[in-house]
């Protein structure tokens, strides 16, 4: 397996608080280093979020290396994950990264109506893509999953976004549900798009 370098995949992670952190403390052993761990479903959309992250930057040729993205163990590192994902969730992180990048334009617009007094391009890459993908798995999730997943993206928010991320994320997210829920289902939605 080709190895990646650490700085080619640093688009969101570069900036986030753990690798702030980090770099800061550098001179402490790994076993004093503090790392936020994450539930056992959280690996998927952290990965998933990473990659939309550079689906961002670099556009759809992205979709030809993702797979190396994913299961690059210095990528797993940067994520302060425990252990390497399963092939099961390297997967459903690809599938999760691909489909909500497919649909970004109509997250967008979802995301522009939740956010009246924000444009898109005001968001930070990290609030952006976080809603990005928990407003995809809000559009096609059983209506079950929805504290579930909004709880994780606020997660996501607090560890890689800035201190006002958390709440920004939770309002927007929670602004989509209450919209879609609210709204009487489209050919689209019934169809599964």
């Amino acid at each position: 397996m080709r190895r990646w370098p650490r700085s080619k995949w640093s688009i969101c992670c570069a900036r986030s608080r753990p690798m702030q952190l980090a770099s800061r403390t550098q001179h402490m052993s790994s076993a004093e280093s503090p790392r936020p761990t994450f539930p056992r479903h959280s690996p998927v959309r952290m990965l998933a979020f990473q990659a939309l992250c550079v689906y961002e930057a670099v556009g759809d040729a992205f979709d030809e290396q993702i797979g190396g993205f994913l299961s690059d163990s210095s990528v797993h590192e940067d994520l302060g994950l425990k252990q390497p994902p399963t092939p099961k969730q390297l997967a459903a992180a690809r599938t999760l990264a691909q489909s909500a990048w497919r649909e970004h334009e109509r997250l967008d617009a979802d995301i522009a109506a939740a956010a009246a007094h924000w444009s898109l391009a005001r968001l930070t890459p990290v609030d952006r893509n976080v809603i990005r993908l928990g407003a995809y798995e809000l559009r096609h999730a059983p209506p079950k999953h929805v504290g579930v997943i909004i709880s994780d993206a606020v997660d996501l928010a607090r560890k890689f976004g800035d201190a006002d991320s958390p709440a920004f994320v939770n309002g927007v997210l929670d602004a989509i549900h209450h919209r879609r829920s609210a709204a009487p289902p489209t050919d689209a939605d019934s169809s599964g798009n």
